[in-house]
């Protein structure tokens, strides 16, 4: 898969209805959850998107684009992101994944490209905030 076909997105739009407060602006090692995964993605690549709340997030100097249906969970957030992009592939991490690295982002790219979707598993379970 090349590079230059994909959009990343980082959703960022959730409730945080558990933690009780917004889980992109905790602070993990000195750093907000969403700043660490975004440095992450930038080690890939450079076509980053926040989908969620501008105002909360605009000052982190990526594009922020809002959920265009609030509420739906990641599932909302994929729809954006494909609705936001003229690229061939979407990939989508959600801020819920704040120990991601590189090297687990770069396995799930270099899946078979004859997909339709990847989505990253586990000891057969499925973890639906990573995929492409």
């Amino acid at each position: 898969m090349n590079l230059d076909e994909i959009s990343f997105f980082l959703t960022a739009g959730g409730r945080s209805s558990r933690m009780g407060e917004d889980k992109a602006l905790l602070m993990l090692d000195g750093q907000s959850i969403l700043q660490r995964i975004l440095n992450v993605l930038n080690s890939v690549h450079t076509d980053i998107s926040i989908i969620g709340h501008s105002e909360k997030y605009q000052s982190f100097g990526y594009p922020v684009i809002p959920d265009l249906i609030p509420g739906q969970g990641l599932m909302g957030g994929l729809y954006t992101a494909m609705k936001s992009t003229t690229k061939t592939y979407v990939f989508l991490v959600a801020c819920d994944l704040p120990l991601i690295d590189a090297e687990c982002i770069l396995k799930v790219l270099g899946t078979e490209d004859h997909c339709d979707v990847i989505i990253a598993a586990s000891d057969s379970k499925i973890h639906p905030s990573l995929g492409c």
